[in-house]
């Protein structure tokens, strides 16, 4: 077991569990700061849209500067989200507390566009034909995640009591479990996750796709090729009904 699994399973399994411990309570902690059902939706869908808009940049920027600082922003900023996510009951109920609750779901949208720096990571580390079975392991821990997550708020119900003057409850404690998490994770980046060893002649190795860089419209033929494209479709349906 090479020992950078142990930080790609770690930062997949709380990825997961940071997002299926908010799916049961949010709707009620929405409501409870003095919104409604169609403030819930759009915070629901702003977490999902801002990873997808911040996952190109992140991608680009591991290809240029490595993997462990992509990771170490992209963790802080989940634990912002996750903290402000606390904070909602110091704003005033209506407007201020639900827009707190929306920018600290969208900033932990953003840095949960780190969940495709693992597979990218491991195809940095493992020739293709091993590959598969590396992926298919972070995939089953992020499913394992996604099936703990509810629990989590079995542990949280009776939770009621007040920090530094703060009452923390069921539903803002939520926001904290955010944040350990992904200190959690950014820890164990930090301690056991280490730059792919860079190769000397890789320019060499690339010949002439060193020299050809491919544009825009090489990148949208790609996509819309037959076998790209069944599986984006495969993971939009997925994602869609789930959602839904």
């Amino acid at each position: 077991m090479q020992k950078y699994v142990i930080p790609l399973s770690i930062v997949g399994m709380t990825d997961a569990i940071a997002y299926m411990i908010v799916a049961p309570s949010i709707i009620f902690y929405v409501l409870e700061n003095g919104g409604d059902q169609s403030q819930y939706g759009v915070i629901l869908s702003i977490f999902s849209f801002a990873s997808f808009c911040t996952k190109p940049f992140l991608g680009s920027w591991t290809d240029r500067g490595g993997f462990r600082i992509p990771y170490f922003v992209s963790l802080g900023t989940s634990s912002l989200g996750g903290f402000l996510y606390f904070l909602a009951y110091a704003f005033p109920k209506g407007y201020w507390a639900v827009l707190s609750i929306f920018v600290a779901r969208a900033l932990s949208g953003v840095g949960a566009a780190n969940t495709a720096l693992g597979y990218a990571y491991i195809a940095k580390m493992l020739p293709s034909g091993e590959q598969t079975k590396m992926n298919s392991l972070l995939s089953m821990i992020r499913i394992f995640g996604m099936a703990a997550g509810p629990g989590v708020n079995v542990f949280l119900a009776h939770i009621d009591f007040d920090l530094f003057g703060y009452h923390v409850d069921h539903l803002n404690s939520v926001g904290l479990v955010l944040v350990i998490l992904n200190l959690l994770a950014l820890f164990c980046i930090y301690q056991f996750l280490d730059e792919p060893e860079s190769e000397d002649d890789e320019k060499e190795s690339v010949g002439d796709n060193v020299q050809k860089k491919e544009n825009f419209g090489d990148l949208i033929k790609n996509v819309l090729s037959f076998d790209i494209c069944v599986y984006l479709i495969s993971i939009f349906s997925f994602n869609a009904n789930f959602q839904m």
